[in-house]
């Protein structure tokens, strides 16, 4: 579309986006060590805490159907405990002893949870990639909608303390009767097999709101610590990530960073250096870890380890919650204490709710922010259909183009960066252009 046909739209169509945005200074402390589970939710700031090492093994509680649906069975990487293979069949689960897991402990053969989707936990990292019915640990029927056990697992304590489990069945149907029924026993011979049924719903427990059951191998105990799917937008937790460490293959480390709820929709829009191209897309995520663990680094120039922790100032989060309706938040950190203390402080502040905004036929959503800019502003779109033509113009109020560029909207939440540092202090007109687009509002530049 061109320059004339954008601004011939007029002043009528302005929306005034962005003008109510307040922010709302928060934190958060997860104890010495990071020793707790922070989950947090935007709208009213409510926190509730869990302890960050009271289970081993976590057990998938949404139902088929659901984005990142995987039957997922997961590690918790506080404990320290390893996941390796044993055999690729269950038969003779009654007779596999310690000689069996010779050759089979290699670092490079441990299994560990994908950080970006709560449905990829460690057990199903050895699925058969090119088998649609394969979950690692299991086989699915597309009979009976169920999931057969189909691999023997190596759970090695961090006390050096081994067992072997394996999932028996997965009940998938109807979702109040989900269940796993899963073994567990001593590598060793030295205790007998115990057989455990983990329940959507039971007498004792209520899975059914929540993302996942979880199960403490010490204590033998089924372990409700999460919150309902819909009171946290995201949680302040220790996870494995893999990170580079030198020449070669990425390596596992346990970080603390941020994992979002599922269907929580996330932008990381990093502020763009002025010298360089004044605008970045950055289409939304659904990957858990989009917040994730580098909004803050490790800074020791002299590698002697006494460095501090410094924030990434360029970090800076778009955030689609998961309520109805629709919340966006921006969200940028704004402090970091370390491991004494586990404090994290941070700021927020709403820009839109989804019902509130008049869509396009489009989009959803959008939003400016800070609004009014001072060196730099942020644009959020959240598109129900991609414009990969679209054009992005700034002008003064005299009509005079101050700002251009060609922009490749995609499908979900996006986000632009502009710099605003040249910017006359004064009302621009901002339009977002292209097929079946037509967005506008004002900016107010005050250095």
């Amino acid at each position: 579309m061109k320059l004339k046909s954008i601004l011939t739209v007029g002043l009528l169509a302005l929306g005034t986006s962005g003008f109510a945005q307040t922010w709302q200074q928060d934190s958060i402390a997860m104890g010495a060590g990071y020793a707790n589970d922070v989950y947090y939710k935007l709208s009213n700031g409510a926190t509730q805490y869990a302890t960050g090492n009271d289970w081993h093994l976590s057990f998938q509680m949404t139902t088929f159907g659901e984005p990142h649906y995987n039957a997922s069975i997961g590690i918790n990487a506080r404990t320290g405990m390893q996941v390796y293979v044993l055999a690729n069949t269950t038969y003779n689960y009654a007779t596999i002893g310690a000689a069996d897991s010779v050759g089979k402990t290699a670092p490079t053969l441990a299994l560990y949870n994908n950080d970006s989707s709560w449905g990829t936990g460690a057990f199903y990292q050895n699925r058969v990639v090119t088998d649609p019915f394969s979950f690692g640990w299991g086989e699915y029927s597309s009979t009976t909608h169920f999931l057969t056990g189909t691999t023997v697992y190596l759970l090695k304590m961090v006390d050096g303390t081994a067992y072997k489990f394996y999932v028996e069945k997965y009940i998938s149907t109807p979702a109040s009767a989900i269940q796993y029924k899963f073994h567990l026993a001593k590598l060793d011979g030295s205790t007998p097999d115990q057989v455990i049924d983990i329940n959507r719903t039971d007498a004792n427990h209520d899975f059914s709101k929540r993302l996942a059951a979880y199960y403490n191998i010490d204590s033998a105990r089924i372990v409700n610590r999460e919150p309902l799917r819909a009171n946290w937008d995201f949680v302040f937790t220790r996870y494995t990530e893999m990170i580079p460490m030198g020449p070669g293959p990425l390596k596992p480390y346990v970080v603390m960073g941020v994992l979002t709820n599922e269907g929580v929709l996330a932008v990381n829009v990093k502020q763009v250096n002025p010298d360089q191209t004044q605008y970045k897309t950055f289409s939304y995520k659904t990957a858990a870890n989009t917040i994730g663990s580098d909004w803050k680094y490790f800074d020791d120039p002299t590698h002697t380890g006494n460095g501090t922790y410094k924030l990434d100032s360029t970090a800076n989060y778009f955030l689609r919650t998961a309520s109805t309706p629709n919340q966006y938040w921006q969200l940028q950190f704004t402090g970091f204490g370390g491991g004494a203390q586990g404090k994290m402080s941070f700021q927020k502040r709403l820009l839109e709710t989804e019902t509130g905004v008049a869509a396009t036929s489009s989009v959803s959503a959008w939003a400016i922010a800070p609004n009014p800019a001072g060196n730099s502003t942020n644009i959020m779109v959240d598109a129900k259909t991609a414009t990969p033509k679209a054009q992005i113009v700034l002008s003064d109020m005299a009509g005079r183009i101050v700002y251009t560029a060609d922009l490749n909207i995609q499908q979900g939440m996006n986000g632009f960066s502009i710099n605003t540092t040249h910017f006359t202090p004064g009302v621009y007109v901002v339009k977002i252009a292209g097929e079946n687009l037509n967005l506008s509002s004002r900016l107010v530049v005050a250095h």
